[in-house]
């Protein structure tokens, strides 16, 4: 029977998120890597070294892991440190035995010397290792509401249509950084921050359909301010209600420094801001000044 590690191909046990320091862990990697030592310690004593025989792919899959631990160490963000130099030492062992099999011809055996060598080598890693793995600052981030963990914290502007996002970027890139980070804030249950962030965004897309509609930005920069100078401009009354809404169910009292969002009324700010930013967008497209 052909184990996983046939089929699948190793990965970075971390993976980038763009624009932050933040790492996505591939679970399924470490428990292939644990798959990996585990099947390299039923090779046997006398069992044959050469080419293709099942020996070398036990001992190659273990090495992919091993250098999984040992590569990159002084890039990443995420690092391994005490077990890395048993990791290196086990390594080379490996790539000992591989090239004593080139150098007799392809065809060696595993001595009781060589045995004993990497059941050592594991072990004395396999300590360090689990103590690490421990120590490594992985949590389990729970899924909000009907949204996707990993769009909100990689992509949460695919809230938005990709003609939407085009159109967001081309009136204010800025909104589209705030409405990645309301994403990630919801996601980490921080609504207060979530709702300052997704208000952010909303209120640069208004500072760009007012400076379309030429309509100069009030003295006072404010929600309220906004919405007088968008009714004076006679814009559809939906977007001034939405908007209405938002100043004062959420904004106000979000400014007010006694006052915080609890759970899931971010993303009820972070929706309705969505809405808002659609509504504009598509009267915007109506008016052809998008």
């Amino acid at each position: 029977m052909k184990s996983i590690l046939d089929i699948h191909f190793p990965q970075p046990f971390f993976g980038d998120i763009q624009g932050t320091e933040m790492r996505k862990t591939n679970v399924f990697d470490f428990y292939a890597c644990g798959q990996a030592f585990e099947r390299l310690k039923t090779l046997k004593i006398g069992i044959p070294i050469f080419g293709s025989s099942e020996s070398v792919n036990i001992i190659a899959d273990a090495q992919k892991y091993l250098r999984n631990v040992t590569d990159d160490q002084d890039t990443t963000v995420v690092r391994f440190k005490s077990c890395v130099e048993e990791a290196k030492k086990l390594l080379d062992f490996m790539d000992s035995l591989i090239m004593r099999a080139g150098q007799l011809g392809g065809i060696s055996s595993l001595t009781d010397a060589d045995h004993l060598q990497i059941y050592r080598g594991l072990y004395h890693f396999e300590i360090l290792f689990k103590q690490e793995c421990a120590e490594l600052g992985i949590f389990t981030v729970s899924k909000k509401g009907i949204l996707s963990t990993a769009v909100l914290i990689e992509h949460a502007e695919e809230v938005f249509s990709n003609e939407e996002v085009g159109q967001i970027v081309a009136l204010t890139p800025q909104a589209i950084y705030d409405i990645k980070r309301a994403g990630q804030c919801i996601a980490f249950e921080l609504p207060t921050a979530a709702g300052f962030h997704s208000f952010r965004a909303l209120e640069s897309v208004i500072l760009g359909y007012m400076n379309r509609l030429d309509v100069p930005p009030p003295a006072n920069r404010n929600m309220g301010e906004y919405i007088r100078a968008l009714e004076d401009k006679g814009v559809d009354k939906k977007i001034v209600s939405t908007l209405r809404q938002l100043k004062d169910n959420f904004r106000n009292p979000l400014f007010h420094p006694s006052e915080n969002l609890e759970p899931s009324e971010d993303i009820d700010v972070f929706n309705l801001s969505k809405s808002a930013i659609s509504a504009i967008l598509k009267d915007m497209a109506s008016k052809g000044i998008l």
